[in-house]
């Protein structure tokens, strides 16, 4: 049996696209709404980020579709997510934040899908930052 790079089950992904599909409606208030978050749990990342932030949650939104979308297809999504690492040691990300983000983006998403987003789904979805996580910090090492 092939070994999936991803480490994620192939329920997990599906479970990811299914709510995915859920979460584009709301994304950009989701998104929105991620950034509240982050900042509130973590007020010293603000000065990370632009002052205007419609574009940041752009890119989010775009990133987190693009992330969806390759997760069947780790060959073409990996070398972007190491990239994307690399790219964010000029941010002055440090590996402690990548844990700030996810706890974020879950409880967004959570508010965001309401009821949709069930505890099965959102083990999936902390699976799935996990590994995006530890393969950026990876590559930024």
């Amino acid at each position: 049996m092939k070994r999936n790079p991803t480490s994620m089950n192939p329920r997990q992904i599906e479970l990811i696209e299914t709510s995915f599909k859920a979460f584009v409606p709301v994304a950009y208030p989701t998104a929105e709404l991620f950034y509240a978050k982050l900042f509130q749990i973590s007020p010293h990342l603000r000065e990370m980020f632009p002052k205007d932030m419609r574009e940041q949650r752009v890119k989010l939104v775009e990133t987190l579709t693009y992330a969806v979308n390759g997760l069947r297809h780790p060959e073409i999504l990996l070398p972007v997510v190491r990239d994307l690492g690399k790219r964010h040691i000029g941010f002055k990300v440090r590996p402690e934040h990548y844990k700030l983000v996810g706890a974020a983006l879950i409880s967004a998403m959570e508010q965001g899908l309401g009821p949709k987003f069930t505890p099965e789904i959102k083990l999936a979805w902390q699976a799935c930052i996990a590994f995006i996580a530890s393969e950026m910090i990876a590559a930024a090492a």
